[in-house]
């Protein structure tokens, strides 16, 4: 996996296979900004699942978000977020961001992941039916 990577004083190439002081801590810059995301969405989470998928998640939903979370933050960061990250020199949540999205819609929206049908929609065009079915 060799790539360039952006520091104050240039661009630098890492050999492949090579894991050097700069990739631990590209790597460890990674995990931090991830912490760092994943703890702000944790702090809220009723006010930003209202917010970003229209909806109201019952307790059972929240706890189930919460520990997905948790368990998304213990994994290793991924080479395919990695790599990319390496060769923009951009460390931000950004590389996070649609995982967790997709993470949270798994679980506010099981049988839309199983079956793909529906008629509603919030306003990411996320099938709303299902949830509402649920909290019937």
């Amino acid at each position: 996996m060799g790539a360039q990577t952006r520091t104050i004083t240039g661009t630098r190439y890492v050999p492949p296979d090579t894991e050097s002081e700069e990739i631990r801590h590209i790597k460890s810059l990674l995990k931090e900004e991830r912490k760092s995301f994943l703890d702000s969405l944790k702090s809220d989470l009723p006010s930003y699942l209202n917010y970003k998928f229209e909806v109201v998640a019952t307790e059972k939903q929240l706890e189930q978000i919460r520990a997905a979370l948790l368990e998304f933050g213990k994994a290793p960061i991924p080479e395919r977020i990695f790599e990319p990250a390496m060769r923009d020199g951009h460390y931000g949540y950004n590389w996070f961001f649609n995982e967790v999205i997709e993470l949270i819609r798994r679980i506010l929206y099981p049988a839309r992941v199983e079956h793909g049908t529906g008629s509603g929609q919030a306003k990411d065009g996320i099938d709303t039916t299902d949830l509402n079915a649920l909290q019937d």
